[in-house]
């Protein structure tokens, strides 16, 4: 199992209710490149993430979120892939990220608040999409 190290995208990316913290807006508890300076302390939503990097050790070290502004995490029978602006997620390191999640299911790419859907290789495209997360 990998640790966090340097990387805090998730600490820019995801929403945290409990904060009023908006994806995309850095927590005001992240210090960055470092970690939560709040960690014992820190709300339900942030000890309940954890992002594929760390546990997936078929993703290289060049797939850690902060080299390549985005990550993956499992919500429910999909993928979430959290994409930092800016980062064109169609080619490149970062596609190369989505394309990883999406030979293990569905991905549900969101960037602020557009998404767009890749369909799980050899997998049938879904009849409906429920997300059960908020953007």
């Amino acid at each position: 199992m990998r640790e966090c190290g340097a990387c805090s995208l998730c600490c820019r990316l995801e929403r945290v209710p409990e904060l009023d913290k908006r994806p995309g807006d850095w927590c005001v508890h992240c210090n960055i490149g470092k970690g939560c300076k709040i960690y014992p302390d820190r709300p339900s939503v942030c000890r309940e993430f954890r992002c594929l990097w760390l546990d997936d050790l078929t993703m290289s070290d060049a797939m850690r979120p902060d080299r390549v502004g985005i990550y993956l995490a499992r919500t429910g029978d999909c993928f979430k892939a959290c994409i930092d602006n800016g980062v064109d997620w169609t080619e490149g390191p970062a596609a190369a990220v989505v394309h990883h999640g999406s030979m293990k299911g569905h991905v549900i790419v969101h960037r602020r608040r557009k998404i767009n859907f890749v369909c799980g290789q050899d997998m049938p495209m879904p009849e409906k999409l429920l997300l059960d997360w908020t953007l």
